[in-house]
């Protein structure tokens, strides 16, 4: 029977939290494994009138990482869950000692929401019709990023679903540019902290773009809905995306060096990173198969997958020190926090 109950014993585990800065390592508190595969642990502090003993399940000790505690008491728990039952971790301790820190990774994500039109880029996410905002460039890193873009906090799928829906809602109210022939880039950015082994504080900050493209579609055919002004821009910026894919093709391949045009528009310059850079990169190509007019569409659609399958990027782990973590604001606008925002796993979505 699948369903009749089995007993099951409460799991115990010590996490031991590193000294305070100043203070010195516990001596009075030691601990030994048995062959059981559980842990003796014995304290002997002067003020105590005997030494006391405990078993537990386990140790972690204060070099253990936030890994180590799951791999340790979080993977069972996940399994049971998973298999139908449920299940419950404690954290019990004083104040100060580790409960909340073993709980809960240190994280923060946030999202921004940029539209593209006529080589103006406009905030989806401020709340006020604010006008274009600056693309700017910082000297240190050579990163790319959008002045005073607003990041609004996100805890969960529906936060983000929330801040995208809203922002589509403004593409559509925008009465100063036609919505459906622009480009817009919905981005989420992580940012967490963690102890490492040596009792280092480290970050890692990562953004992920997904990038709805303006409709591929030849300017004849845009032109006979959206005007021969939108079509031009669409074409101009399209053709920039084109050629930035065709030159770093050729880097890729190691044929020849040669510039990468990634100013001729303000779509390849902002994601410039995300093409060339610091990235891994997805291109999901859709074509019309039932629409007997749209042959030429669909064979340029297609080169331009056959193009941009042949681009390689160097893709590293965005990490900074303890000192650098206050440092990870939206206005900050320190090197990590923009390479940060420029590189990151990419989808590229042409509608």
């Amino acid at each position: 029977d699948n369903c009749a109950a089995t007993s099951s014993r409460v799991r115990t585990f010590l996490r031991v939290r590193p000294p305070i800065a100043g203070a010195t390592t516990a001596t009075w508190l030691k601990c030994r494994p048995l062959k059981s595969g559980k842990v003796f642990i014995d304290v002997d502090h002067q003020k105590l009138s005997e030494r006391k003993q405990y078993v537990v399940d386990g140790v972690l000790r204060s070099t253990s990482t936030q890994e180590d505690v799951f791999e340790a008491v979080g993977i069972a728990s996940v399994a049971n869950f998973l298999a139908g039952y449920n299940g419950s971790i404690f954290a019990y301790g004083t104040s100060g000692s580790g409960k909340t820190h073993t709980m809960h990774s240190e994280f923060t994500c946030t999202c921004a929401f940029v539209d593209i039109y006529h080589e103006k880029l406009y905030d989806l996410l401020d709340g006020r019709d604010s006008g274009p905002k600056s693309l700017r460039e910082n000297s240190a890193c050579h990163q790319v990023y959008v002045q005073n873009l607003v990041e609004q906090p996100i805890r969960s799928a529906t936060d983000a679903f929330h801040w995208l829906d809203i922002g589509c809602k403004a593409r559509k109210a925008a009465s100063n540019r036609d919505s459906s022939r622009s480009h817009t880039v919905f981005s989420i950015r992580l940012t967490q902290t963690k102890q490492s082994k040596t009792g280092t504080t480290k970050g890692m900050s990562s953004v992920l773009h997904c990038v709805d493209l303006a409709g591929s579609e030849r300017p004849n055919h845009a032109a006979m809905n959206s005007g021969v002004k939108d079509a031009t821009q669409i074409n101009k910026s399209l053709s920039s995306l084109a050629n930035v894919i065709l030159a770093l093709g050729d880097v890729s391949r190691g044929s020849r060096q040669r510039h990468v045009p990634y100013r001729d528009c303000k779509l390849t310059f902002l994601l410039r990173e995300a093409l060339g850079g610091n990235s891994t990169t997805t291109v999901v190509a859709t074509v019309l198969a039932d629409d007997k007019k749209g042959v030429s569409d669909t064979l340029a659609t297609l080169q331009f997958v056959d193009r941009v399958k042949h681009v390689t990027t160097m893709v590293s782990r965005n990490e900074f020190l303890d000192d650098q973590v206050e440092n990870q604001s939206s206005d900050g606008r320190m090197a990590t926090d923009e390479s940060v925002w420029a590189s990151a796993a990419v989808a590229v979505h042409p509608i």
